[in-house]
């Protein structure tokens, strides 16, 4: 997938069944305020698990792969950091304070890779963001569809 490819993923995504059938799903039955635009009901969406599980499902299907040269300087490098950094945490061979320093800085290196995907407005949130960079870790052998589907990198409340 060359960049200009990565551009189109989102919108190609917004075209799908995937993302249709999600969107349906997500509203079904829910009542809006007369002021609710369709834009902040797509905004709404784009930032919620359900659409970050059809994005999952979505790449899946399309059969993506990851092609390093086909990115510019800029996504490669924020790429290759969060990669790195993943790679260190899951090989092992660290004691429990460099796990926890490595851990902290791929937390970090996942956070700009998201901010550089939405800066070049390759996915529209920091949630999808996220998602892509986790989807690439399974071109890697870091990371499985099922593990970035079940994953909800939003913190839970207690009761």
């Amino acid at each position: 997938m060359s960049e200009r490819e990565m551009q189109n993923l989102f919108p190609d995504f917004q075209n799908s069944p995937f993302y249709r059938k999600a969107y349906g799903v997500f509203f079904e039955g829910k009542k809006f305020a007369d002021d609710v635009t369709e834009e902040e009901k797509i905004e709404a969406f784009e930032n919620s698990f359900p659409a970050k599980t059809a994005f999952v499902d979505y790449i899946q299907q399309t059969g993506f792969v990851y092609k390093p040269e086909s990115y510019s300087l800029q996504i490669r490098q924020a790429i290759d950091e969060y990669v790195s950094f993943a790679e260190k945490t899951a090989h092992g061979g660290l004691d429990a304070e460099e796990i926890q320093e490595a851990d902290r800085k791929r937390t970090a290196a996942h956070h700009r890779l998201a901010k550089v995907l939405t800066g070049v407005n390759a996915v529209p949130n920091l949630r999808l963001g996220r998602t892509f960079g986790r989807i690439l870790l399974i071109q890697f052998g870091l990371e499985s569809f099922e593990g970035v589907r079940s994953f909800d990198e939003e913190p839970r409340r207690r009761s």
